[in-house]
C-alpha cells in the first residue's frame, strides 16, 4: 500500500472527521490541505460557522501531518485563534510542520475561505506515537 492509500484508510477510522463532511486534497509530507463545504448543520446560534467545526477541520489536517510523518500526532496541546466569521461557502485549511523531533511535532495550520481569507490560525503540538498503538 502506497503512503496516500495509508493515509486515507487512516481518515476513514476518523468518524467525527467523516461525520463533518471533511474532504482531503493534497497529502504530502511538506503539505496536508483539506476542505470544508459549509452546511446548515456547522452553523452556531446566530447563523455562523461554529468554532467547533473549524477547529475540528485544522485538527484532522494536523492528525493527518502527524500521520504522513510515520506516527500518530496526539495532541497535548492546541490553540487557535479566530480572524473572521463566516456563514457559508467552503472553508479550506493548508496545515504545514514547523518543527519534528523523535517525540514532538509541532504544525501550523491555516484556515482561509474561498476567497483566500484566513479565518483561523491553528497551533498543534502533537506527541508522537508509533502507528497501531491504542
Amino acid at each position: 500500500m502506497d503512503k496516500e492509500n495509508e493515509v486515507l484508510d487512516y481518515i476513514k477510522n476518523d468518524q467525527f472527521a467523516r461525520h463533518s463532511g471533511i474532504e482531503m486534497i493534497e497529502i504530502t509530507a511538506e503539505r496536508v490541505t483539506a476542505k470544508l463545504r459549509v452546511e446548515k448543520h456547522h452553523l452556531n446560534g446566530v447563523n455562523i460557522v461554529h468554532g467547533g467545526v473549524i477547529f475540528t477541520l485544522a485538527d484532522l489536517v494536523f492528525g493527518v501531518l502527524g500521520y504522513v510523518h510515520d506516527r500518530n500526532a496526539v495532541s497535548i496541546n492546541a490553540s487557535i485563534s479566530y480572524f473572521k466569521a463566516v456563514k457559508e461557502g467552503t472553508l479550506f485549511a493548508e496545515g504545514r510542520m514547523v518543527t519534528l523531533t523523535p517525540k514532538l511535532g509541532s504544525y501550523t495550520v491555516h484556515v482561509s475561505d474561498e476567497k483566500g481569507e484566513v479565518v483561523a490560525v491553528f497551533q498543534g503540538l502533537g506527541y508522537r506515537r508509533q502507528k497501531g498503538r491504542r
